[in-house]
Parts: structure tokens; C-alpha cells; sequence
């Protein structure tokens, strides 16, 4: 345990001891500290999932039909819903496209998407900030990779 509050000890004093911020969501808004900022940095920053209208909306078009509000589950694991094959259809035929595939979130999507477009012989250039599931996705890949400092392009 000393070990423990040492770290934590040296994270306090160093500034970098992270904790949950206590904040009021506003719809694409947070209140802080009496603050009112604009939500950048949600998976929600349009705000969509907090919009009545929209849940009333969809309440009111889905009327005795089932569309489920989550996979639950990976698609592979527990089966497929058939409107995630219908959506992933209207969105390729939206774009001209063969097909089109749906990942339940941005992980999915970097760790997915990075080892089927590279290879070995692709150099991926990273920014030291980028989210860590782009790390991942590259780790996956096997592709060489580099990152140079945040917004340095300089140095890229």
C-alpha cells in the first residue's frame, strides 16, 4: 500500500492526479464551476441523445415495430439485429458503395479499420495525443508507425 500512496502522492503534487470533475449536462452544454461550455469532447456532442423530441420522434415512427436501443452484444458473439443490415445497406447504396459496415463505437471502428487498410509495408504517422484507441488499432495493424510531438509539423 506505501507504494500506492507514494504514486498517488507524487501524482497529487505534480498536478497530474486525475479525478471525475462533477459537472451538469445541458444537452450539448456543461455547467462547471459556473461555467457554461460547449460539449467538444462527448460521444453526444450534438446532443442528440438528450433531445425529447427526438425520443418522441422515434417513439412515434417505431409504433409496433422493434428496433433494439443497443447490439447488447458483439454482432459476432450473439447474432445480428436485422435493421443493422437494412441501415448498413441504405448507407452504401447513400454513397454509391458496395457495402458499408457499422461499428458500434470509435474503438471498434480504430481497432477495425487500421489492420484492414495497412500492412507491413505502411508507415502510419501518429500525433503523441491521438486517442488511445488509435494506438491500439496501430499496435494491431503490425504496421511500422512513428509519432512525433502534438501539433509539431515541424517535426512530422
Amino acid at each position: 500500500m506505501k507504494s500506492y500512496n507514494e504514486q498517488l502522492t507524487a501524482l497529487r503534487v505534480s498536478g497530474n492526479l486525475r479525478h471525475l470533475p462533477e459537472v451538469e449536462h445541458q444537452g450539448i452544454w456543461i455547467l462547471k464551476e459556473g461555467k457554461r461550455m460547449l460539449n467538444l469532447s462527448s460521444n453526444d456532442y450534438l446532443g442528440l441523445a438528450s433531445r425529447q423530441d427526438l425520443q418522441e420522434e422515434f417513439q412515434a415512427s417505431t409504433q409496433g415495430r422493434f428496433y433494439p436501443y443497443s447490439s447488447s452484444s458483439s454482432r459476432l458473439l450473439t447474432g445480428n439485429f436485422s435493421v443493422y443490415t437494412k441501415l448498413e445497406k441504405q448507407i452504401a447504396r447513400s454513397f454509391d458503395r458496395e457495402a458499408a459496415l457499422i461499428f458500434n463505437s470509435g474503438y471498434h471502428a480504430n481497432t477495425g479499420i487500421l489492420p484492414a487498410l495497412t500492412d507491413k509495408q505502411t508507415l502510419l504517422l501518429a500525433d503523441k495525443l491521438v486517442h488511445a484507441s488509435i494506438i491500439d488499432g496501430i499496435l494491431l495493424s503490425g504496421s511500422p508507425f512513428l509519432r512525433y510531438r502534438h501539433n509539431d509539423y515541424d517535426q512530422l
